[in-house]
């Protein structure tokens, strides 16, 4: 057993006790809900444990909406509940002068939707599970309670502090964070909502018995002394998009010792039903069938017509996942300890024997006792004594004598024939009357059971038997010291305890401990597994009659399917199982979707890959933040790079590969285009675009997972963040969707993984978009209007010269409506800060750095506003397993180029082209290859004059470097020039040029200071020329001073000519006072380059409007009977509200509109944004009524500009 404690760290001093923090209790006052809409489905859910709507509640409740928009809902409601036998004293038996006790069952449940047929007190209070305080904002709660149970992506419904995080030492109540399944702010699902409950408000006499108290000190505590932790886990992975989780963790923190306990789902359906609407007797023909060997149970519609006729209609379940385990029984319940590559995996005993569950012990012979009071069930051995054996539990007296056969007895949690298992002889029956032992192989069960033989001490050592996820131990040796060494608040870089130490840190009791160990592993719960499933007719169960629900959920009885069209919903529970004070359990389901039998069956295979997973679904990249911007018909959509830094933490991989851009007319995207799969399910929608890395990832996935259609991962086009659709009309509303995803792992068998299309329509028809979701309407802009321009466009600053270039295109308008100076910085190796070649050293401490030659990023700035934009860099590297990754580069971007590249900031979209290594020419300005002549000689009278890199037959190339020159000659030696050496390119060996007098000077054109030079003096024919002067073959070779020592040569201006005769003859001189040479090397932008823009904001030209007054229409007109933006509410019946528009408005005006009488039907003030010069009328008199059919007079009135009349026609 050493093995056990070897692996775990004992964190003894944050354990907390039984009762845990003072965390309140649970009460109705503090009831909330939210919704579920990560997916295709959206549900309401309630922190008091109810899934769906509650009798006479009139707020909005979304009943099971799969897929949705579409307003067909399948599912009534859900509520669980928990039932314990006990025994509590009825007192003392006045004729025999002895305590009497009682056995009474408990039955506490979450309150369903009708609540008069659950337990209430006598004040009419609800006697079960009511939500604690403290786990949601109460400000949102007051605001709006039907959207505020906290969920991870609203941040605004989280409360101050978290009330079971205040133990965390380090960051007591974790703050401002996420209360994730994994920790600390880690959000592995797309949705995730949180919320705990307890059972203090149930006081209820049970055969006129009062519960004990489950703790004392609390004398008003009711209850069993249960704590309620229930998440929802939603992903909007195609593979997922059809399920939803629900984790149950329900721990003791009273001082009963419940030893026979039941955890249960009552589930009610309405196949066929829509949102809003009763759906009359739908209801009524609603079947149900339970697929037992893969725990899932379903409703579905007999006729498949739903309410007005729709079909199909959906089928709708619940998946068992995952049940409370025993430890203490010495069986591996769950199967798993057959697996040889876990700890111990394999040994044991094996029960494959009904003979085995019956023993005969001699006087003599070893037996196992149990202490059934011990923490662990501790086993003793001894010998059979004479006199046999006798001993109580629970009340009741055993008797245990040799040479009696004794008969292990199924589910009374005893050790009937002293081996030391119990309950190995478990068994259950079908509804067609199949019996099976749940331990025994046979043609019912197809696994092997394995068990600790405690004479033996064969499978002592197996860690998955009697496996708990409270032990301190990882049972199943999964945990990775790479990725899961983060510290008990499962949040990797808070220095919290047990981070980075080595071996594993478990959770405390509300602390989650790192991945893969105990709370947060699924594979340590030696799980009993479902162990009853029953229908039943609606109405003839009584949820508040405590004994009818104990015996409805006792194990061991599964229904298959109902056998008659009724009103049909159904019961699961997994039971018995101990709790005792202390003690936590687990249980979750999965609700689930598809369109008929096949397709809900192969959901649920999807739901236990993730199950099995623990969670850890492949994680779509982070959803992308759209915005758009409607034009005259055109529509703009930019959005952020966010997505390009994801980390899947199941893949453990930055694995970003593109984004695809989706366009609807409807807000379903119903009309976007669908990919279906090969039985017929659409599987994608249909995008207008995808643009993805160019990293050697392109084409189909080729792998299909079995359904018959492949991910499409792009083709290497590179990737952008911008996009015009140029394909859209005025008026019509447009629905934009940019996702982002991921490459997959085909080694890991993970296919390709895509951001949800979130979009949330109400049954008032609200719409609620997602980040990477938006609506637009594409319309004429006011009349007079002027759209933002440059009043100065980018140029570079100072007398330097470059083929780079910055453009800025303008995405959003109306982020300028003044004049805004711009200036562009950029950033080089040697002084960004950042060690970017992961050495260590960074900028001029690095000999690889410190050269400015490599361009590594830029900086925006607002000179007006003095704001500065966050630095831009061009390569993005992140720490993985395999050292220093390259996740994001700008130049891979969709032009093709390797020097080019795009960023989107603040409403402006940055174009640069770096320049790359060699020499500027520029024809207009006289600059040929990188030599420009001053005005005094001409470029064809001059000499041939050769400049670049400085290259020479035998010596180390020169290093490109970013400064250009000016030589100034004069008519004498006004200079001398350094002495340097040049290195030899195969040896350290340096040849030394000397120190040479000279006519010129060089000078930085862009500080004006004198740069360093040597200079070869060639002077071939020393009757033209004298000594220094620079003529034929003479070369000035250019260098840089790095450090105190360190030289490096950079470029080099070569005489070409053989002769000076040809330019003395020409000119009658050498070169002298007056004459210049310019140099330009064309490099890399660096620390000293910096480009200034000014952009004049948008405005109105009310001359202009003046103008356009004429162009002012009305459309449709005529209207008949409807018009194309009129929207569609699927919540409601009817046509839905009708709509004509005043387009080329002035940005204010108003408009009246006058029946031919001159009667004003209506007044509408415009003032809109600048760019939209439409207005919308409803059709509706100023009393709100609807308009007649007819000619209409409108006038316009635009102070300042003037006015317009005209004329429509209404044919209805």
């Amino acid at each position: 057993m050493k093995f056990r404690t070897l692996l775990v760290v004992l964190l003894m001093a944050s354990i907390i006790t039984i009762n845990g923090q003072d965390q309140g209790h649970g009460d109705v006052i503090h009831r909330a809900k939210n919704v579920h809409a990560g997916n295709l489905i959206r549900v309401t859910f309630h922190n008091n444990g109810r899934l769906g709507s509650v009798k006479g509640d009139q707020s909005v409740a979304y009943t099971g909406e799969w897929p949705i928009g579409s307003g067909k809902v399948q599912m009534g409601n859900t509520s669980l509940y928990v039932s314990s036998e006990l025994r509590v004293s009825k007192g003392i038996n006045s004729e025999t002068g002895k305590e009497e006790f009682e056995f009474i069952v408990p039955t506490i449940f979450c309150e369903g939707w009708d609540p008069n047929i659950f337990s209430h007190d006598v004040l009419g209070r609800f006697q079960g599970f009511e939500p604690l305080p403290g786990y949601l904002n109460l400000q949102q709660k007051e605001k709006d309670p039907g959207n505020a149970v906290a969920m991870s992506q609203m941040p605004f419904t989280w409360p101050p502090y978290w009330p079971d995080k205040l133990e965390d030492k380090g960051a007591p109540g974790w703050r401002n964070s996420w209360n994730g399944y994994f920790g600390k702010d880690q959000k592995n699902a797309d949705e995730e909502s949180y919320f705990v409950l307890d059972d203090y408000q149930f006081d209820k006499k049970l055969k006129g018995l009062d519960l004990p108290r489950p703790i004392p000190v609390e004398p008003k505590r009711g209850g069993l002394g249960l704590r309620l932790a229930v998440r929802g886990l939603q992903w909007s992975n195609p593979d997922a998009e059809d399920c939803l989780f629900w984790l149950y963790d329900i721990r003791n923190i009273g001082e009963l010792y419940l030893d026979k306990t039941v955890f249960g789902c009552n589930v009610g359906a309405s196949s066929g039903s829509l949102l809003g609407e009763s759906g009359g007797n739908e209801y009524a023909d609603d079947a149900a069938r339970f697929y037992r060997e893969k725990g899932l149970a379903v409703n579905y519609d007999i006729d498949n017509t739903g309410v007005r006729g729709y079909t199909p209609v959906p089928w709708v379940g619940f998946a068992f996942l995952e049940s409370p385990g025993n430890p203490y029984d010495g069986i591996d319940n769950d199967a798993d300890g057959n697996d040889f590559t876990k700890p111990g995996g394999g040994t044991g005993k094996l029960i494959n024997s009904v003979e085995d569950f019956i023993k005969v012990y001699q006087v003599g012979d070893q037996i196992v006792l149990i202490n059934y009071e011990s923490e662990k069930y501790t086993r003793n051995i001894i010998q059979m004594p004479v006199g046999g054996i006798n001993f109580t539990r629970n009340g009741q007296n055993y008797r245990m004598v040799p040479g009696a056969p004794l008969i292990e007895i199924p589910r009374d949690g005893i050790d009937n024939n002293l081996n030391g298992l119990i309950d190995e002889s478990d068994g259950t029956m079908t509804q067609d009357s199949t019996e099976f032992y749940l331990y025994v192989r046979s043609e019912f069960n197809d696994n092997d059971y394995l068990a600790i033989n405690y004479l033996t001490n064969e499978g002592v050592d197996n860690l998955l038997i009697d496996e708990r996820r409270d032990d301190l131990v990882d049972n199943d040796g999964d945990w990775d010291p790479q990725f899961d060494d983060v510290g008990i608040d499962g949040k990797p870089a808070t220095g919290d305890a047990g981070e980075g130490d080595g071996i594993p840190t478990p959770g405390t009791a509300d602390l989650p401990g790192e991945p893969n160990i105990d709370q947060v592993d699924v594979d340590e719960s030696d799980q009993i597994g479902l162990t009853s499933f029953k229908f039943y007719r609606y109405g003839t169960l009584t949820y508040s009659n405590d004994d009818q629900m104990w015996d409805f959920s006792r194990p061991g009885y599964f229904d298959n399917s109902t056998v008659e069209i009724a009103d049909h919903d159904y019961v699961f529970s997994s039971g018995y199982f101990p709790l005792r004070p202390g003690q936590k359990e687990f249980f979750s389901v999965a609700l689930i979707y598809g369109w008929d039998e096949v397709d809900i069956v192969r959901n649920k295979d999807v739901v236990q890959k993730i199950y099995d997973s623990n969670y850890n679904f492949a994680i779509a990249p982070i959803k992308p933040q759209l915005r758009a911007v409607a034009g005259d018909k055109k529509v703009t959509l930019f959005w952020d790079d966010g997505a390009e830094e994801s980390f899947d933490r199941f893949l453990r991989e930055y694995d970003f590969e593109g984004y695809k851009i989706y366009k609807a007319s409807h807000y379903t995207f119903g009309d976007a285009g669908s990919i279906t799969d090969g039985l017929g399910y659409e599987r994608f929608k249909k995008p207008i675009a995808i643009y993805d890395k160019i990293d050697g990832i392109y084409g189909f996935f080729p792998e299909d997972f079995g359904n018959g259609v492949l991910f499409n991962l792009g083709n290497e086009t590179g990737l952008v963040h911008s996009f015009v659709d140029n394909d859209v009309q005025n008026g019509i509303r447009y629905y934009y969707a940019v996702t982002a995803y991921d490459k997959g792992d085909l080694t890991k068998n993970i296919g390709p993984t895509e951001t949800t299309i979130f979009l949330n329509v109400d049954q008032a028809g609200n719409i609620d978009f997602g980040e990477n979701v938006i609506a637009v309407i594409p319309q004429a802009p006011s009349a007079g209007y002027e759209a933002p321009k440059f009043d100065v466009y980018p140029k570079i600053q100072g007398s330097g010269e470059t083929s780079g270039i910055v453009g800025v295109n303008i995405l959003n308008p109306d982020l300028f409506n003044s004049s805004d100076e711009f200036e562009l910085l950029f950033l080089d190796q040697s002084m960004d800060k950042r060690d970017n070649d992961f050495n260590g050293k960074i900028d001029m401490a690095d000999p690889n750095e410190f050269l400015p030659t490599v361009t590594t990023g830029f900086v925006l700035r607002n000179k007006t506003k003095n704001i500065s934009y966050d630095t831009t860099w061009f390569m993005e590297y992140k720490l993985t397993p395999n050292g220093m990754e390259l996740i994001r580069n700008l130049y891979e971007d969709n032009d093709g180029k390797s020097n080019t590249m795009t960023k989107v900031i603040d409403g402006m979209e940055i174009f640069l082209q770096n320049p790359e290594p060699g020499v500027y020419t520029n024809q207009p300005k006289g600059i040929i290859n990188g030599i420009k002549w001053g005005s005094s000689i001409k470029r064809e009278e001059g000499y041939d004059l050769k400049f670049g890199r400085f290259t020479l037959g035998g010596f180390r190339p020169g290093t490109e470097y970013p400064r250009q020159y000016t030589i100034a000659f004069f008519d004498e030696i006004v200079d001398t020039s350094d002495k340097i050496g040049l290195p030899l390119a195969t040896t350290n060996k340096f040849i030394t040029l000397p120190a040479t007098p000279c006519n010129f000077k060089v000078y930085d054109k862009q500080t004006g200071k004198e740069a360093k030079f040597g200079f070869s003096d060639a002077t071939v024919n020393s009757k033209i020329t004298k000594k220094g002067f620079f003529s034929a073959k003479d070369n000035i070779i250019f260098y840089e001073k790095v450090g105190k020592d360190s030289t490096i040569i950079t470029f080099s201006l070569l005489n070409n000519d053989v002769e000076d005769t040809t330019f003395f003859k020409k000119h009658g001189r050498m070169l002298g006072t007056g004459d210049t040479i310019s140099l330009y090397p064309d490099l890399p932008f660096n620390s000293e380059t910096k480009f200034v823009y000014t952009i004049k904001g948008q405005q109105i030209n009310k001359e202009v409007a003046v103008k356009e007054l004429a162009d002012i229409k009305v459309v449709p007109n005529p209207y008949v009977v409807t018009a194309l933006w009129e929207p569609h509410n699927p919540y409601t019946s009817g046509r839905g509200p009708r709509a004509i528009q005043f387009i080329n408005l002035p940005d204010k005006c108003t408009i009246r509109i006058f029946s031919v009488d001159g009667s004003l039907v209506r007044t509408l003030d415009h003032e809109n944004n600048m760019r939209d010069g439409s207005e919308t009328w409803d059709l509706m008199t100023k009393d709100n009524m609807e308009v007649a059919y007819g000619v209409y007079v409108y006038h316009i009135d635009a102070p300042g500009i003037g006015e317009t009349v005209g004329r429509l026609l209404i044919i209805k």
